[in-house]
């Protein structure tokens, strides 16, 4: 597991350079609706929204990692999260700009101290603003005036959505896997996807196909919560017995209680963009339920190797 999320950390990190020197050249800023827009190096992040929601997808593992990180690990922590701030910024996405308001928001729910997480990001968010050009603080404004520069994009995502609750009353039982553009172009003559993965799963799935997903999310959520109050109980057992080898299980529990915040942490971030984005078929929900998979493993098996 270690290894993995290492792997997973780096990859982003090559992503987050590639972004961060992609600025500075201007070789990845393009101009869409009125601005510049930072875009991603790979196909799969290629789109600006997309590099944002990578972007915010690493932010969890790095907050909930850094207090038990050594120093080396901490420098790359500290290298991801700025990549991270950079690439949220400069995508001029206002999903990834909702995104990082729900996942400070949700930080702050889960304080054990609110005093002093406010404080805390009340100077981040001066620090942040501070360095955000005109234009994109204009974008991020533009989330509640639904004044663009450029493009409509505003209005024909409200299109979109009236059009997929339309077709949704009209096939309950869902139209089929990704094929929502092309019933909504028999219907309306328009053929943008949803937009949206509520309506994704409610066009493409159906009433059933909510139903699954929900309770498939809710149980991810709820079996990394148990993962992570067994693995604080037996910190503090083992703590307790004050015994010198079971520094290193202790370790392992405090990693094993990190990953399963991250984890929960990422999901509702991608809770979050599932508002204004589509991807109930890509990678994310894998790597979300194969971590959660291999934390409940791994606890289960802790538990019978310290009987």
């Amino acid at each position: 597991m270690k290894y993995f999320l290492a792997a997973f950390l780096l990859a982003c990190l090559k992503l987050g350079q590639e972004g961060f020197v992609g600025r500075i050249t201007g070789g990845l800023m393009w101009e869409n609706q009125g601005i510049m827009r930072l875009n991603g190096s790979v196909p799969m992040y290629s789109h600006p929204n997309s590099f944002s929601g990578m972007a915010l997808g690493t932010l969890p593992f790095v907050y909930y990692f850094w207090r038990n990180a050594t120093k080396y690990e901490r420098l790359i922590l500290l290298a991801i999260g700025i990549f991270s701030l950079n690439i949220i910024i400069y995508t001029g996405s206002r999903t990834g700009y909702v995104g990082l308001c729900a996942f400070i928001i949700h930080l702050f729910i889960r304080s054990k101290n609110k005093r002093n997480f406010m404080i805390a990001a009340t100077l981040f968010s001066v620090i942040f603003i501070s360095l955000i050009p005109n234009d994109y603080i204009g974008r991020f404004d533009s989330i509640f005036t639904e004044k663009e520069k450029e493009g409509h994009s505003s209005e024909a995502r409200i299109q979109i959505m009236k059009d997929a609750w339309q077709i949704f009353e009209e096939h309950p039982f869902g139209v089929g896997v990704s094929a929502f553009p092309k019933v909504r172009m028999q219907e309306f003559g328009r053929s943008q996807d949803t937009h949206n993965l509520y309506l994704q799963i409610a066009t493409n799935l159906g009433v059933q196909g909510l139903i699954i997903v929900s309770l498939f999310i809710y149980k991810m959520l709820l079996t990394l919560n148990n993962i992570r109050l067994s693995a604080q109980q037996r910190i503090l057992n083992l703590s307790d017995m004050g015994i010198r080898h079971n520094n290193e299980i202790i370790a392992d529990l405090k990693f094993i209680e990190s990953a399963a915040l991250a984890t929960s942490s990422f999901i509702v971030i991608r809770l979050v963009l599932g508002l204004f984005g589509m991807d109930l078929y890509e990678i994310y929900w894998w790597f979300a339920l194969g971590i959660t998979v291999a934390l409940y493993s791994i606890m289960s098996n802790f538990k019978l190797a310290v009987k």
